[in-house]
Formats: C-alpha cells, sequence, structure tokens
C-alpha cells in the first residue's frame, strides 16, 4: 500500500467530509467573525443549558497534527493546549474518557473562558484500529444532576484506572465529532500525511505497543494478587505547551 492510498484509506476510516472549493462554506469556517464572536459571548447561551454544545467539527489537519503528536508522547500522556476553543491531551491505551484531575481542568476552564473544549486522543488504540480513537466533552455545571444517563459507546478501561473512571463518569458528557478538509488544509495534510505515513511505516503496533501492554498484564496481575492495594502509582502526566 503506498502512501496515496493510505491517506485515503485513513480518510475513509474516519469519514472525512472533504468540503468542494465552489461551496460558499469550504473555507468560511476559517475566518474569524469578531462581531458574532463578542454577541455569543456577550449572550452566554451556555450558561443556561449544559447540553447547549452538542457537536464538533475538526479540520483533517488538526485531527492528524494531534495524533502525530499524541503518538510522540509514547505511553506518556501529552497535551496541547488552545487557547482559543479547548485543550487536547492523550490518554495512551486506556480510552477516551476524562479523568479526575481533566474534569477539574475543563470545569476551571468553562468558569472562566467559555465556550471550551476538552478532547481526548488514544494514540495507542488509534495505531492498532487504524481509525483515530478520539472523544470530545463538556462537564457539566457544579451540582447538576444529568436526568439521564447518556448513551454512549462501550469501550475497555484497565483495571487500574476503572476506579478513577468510575468517580467521575457522570459529571461530563461527549459531543458527536465529524471530520472535514478544505481548499485550505488539502496541501498542508497532503505534507503533513508524508510524515505520519513514514512513521507508521517504520513502527509495529506490536513493537510499539509492547511496554504498554507488557505493564497492563503485569499491573492487571498484581492488582488481583493484593487487593487491598486500591490506588496504584502511575507516571506524571506530560503536558506539553505548544504554539500553533
Amino acid at each position: 500500500m503506498d502512501s496515496a492510498i493510505a491517506q485515503k484509506t485513513w480518510e475513509l476510516e474516519n469519514n472525512i467530509l472533504a468540503v468542494e472549493a465552489p461551496d460558499p462554506s469550504s473555507d468560511f469556517i476559517f475566518y474569524y467573525d469578531k462581531v458574532a464572536q463578542a454577541m455569543s459571548l456577550k449572550a452566554k447561551p451556555w450558561a443556561n443549558d449544559p447540553y447547549f454544545f452538542k457537536r464538533v467539527k475538526i479540520s483533517a489537519l488538526a485531527l492528524l497534527k494531534m495524533v502525530i503528536h499524541a503518538r510522540s508522547g509514547g505511553t506518556i500522556e501529552a497535551g496541547r493546549l488552545k487557547n482559543v476553543v479547548g485543550w487536547y491531551h492523550s490518554h495512551p491505551g486506556y480510552g477516551c474518557w476524562l479523568s479526575g484531575i481533566d474534569v477539574l481542568t475543563q470545569m476551571l476552564n468553562q468558569q472562566f473562558q467559555e465556550p471550551f473544549l476538552a478532547v481526548v486522543i488514544d494514540p495507542t488504540r488509534t495505531v492498532s484500529a487504524g481509525k483515530v480513537d478520539i472523544g470530545a466533552f463538556r462537564t457539566y455545571p457544579e451540582g447538576y444532576k444529568p436526568t439521564d444517563d447518556p448513551i454512549s459507546e462501550y469501550q475497555t478501561i484497565p483495571l487500574n484506572k476503572i476506579e478513577d473512571f468510575g468517580v467521575h463518569c457522570k459529571q461530563y458528557y461527549a459531543l458527536n465529532i465529524t471530520y472535514f478538509k478544505s481548499s485550505l488544509d488539502c496541501h498542508l495534510l497532503d505534507l503533513l500525511w508524508s510524515k505520519y505515513w513514514v512513521n507508521t511505516l517504520s513502527s509495529s503496533p506490536l513493537l510499539g505497543n509492547g511496554d504498554y501492554v507488557a505493564g497492563l498484564s503485569k499491573t492487571s496481575f498484581s492488582t488481583r494478587l493484593d487487593s487491598q492495594n486500591r490506588y496504584l502509582v502511575r507516571p506524571l502526566a506530560k503536558h506539553e505547551m505548544i504554539t500553533a
């Protein structure tokens, strides 16, 4: 499989919608409307509706850049703060959800710089599946009780993360994500894909994820042997501050 075919396969696997240049909305999404933004920030419609934000649009270029950055962290969490609409970080091998620290971080940002979004990528599962494992989340206001539990996809959570997941899983909800590419980012996407494709060819999922799989098996086995040891030490998260 050559690079062009691999890129096309990747776009199909992730349901990336190509917005053609003649379409008026093709590049319009990239233009900043100062008046509309000011009106939205003044009205604050999200303050009265915890589910005001329901959908997320991510460009194919941004998606690929996040995957490359997340993979560079290996088994260490990597993140990047986006000053305008949110932040993202990685959960290497343990799925896309918000931990207790993530929930607190997102809640704090939603209080002081709305609108704000949390994005989580699992680079380990992305490499194994060939499709980007990603989630976008918003936290509920403090004290808010959702009337119905939102329906989410089933996902496996490692034993040493299950408690953190369970304690905080009702404090946020997931948004639907769609992906697109326009005439402005197609060329950059092709250039960036070459870098991603070379790195993919030079690494095997089995070899690249070997340390994670071995560590996960060892952790699960040790936890079952000692049920009294409920809290396991994990490495500090690596959150990188990088400008665009």
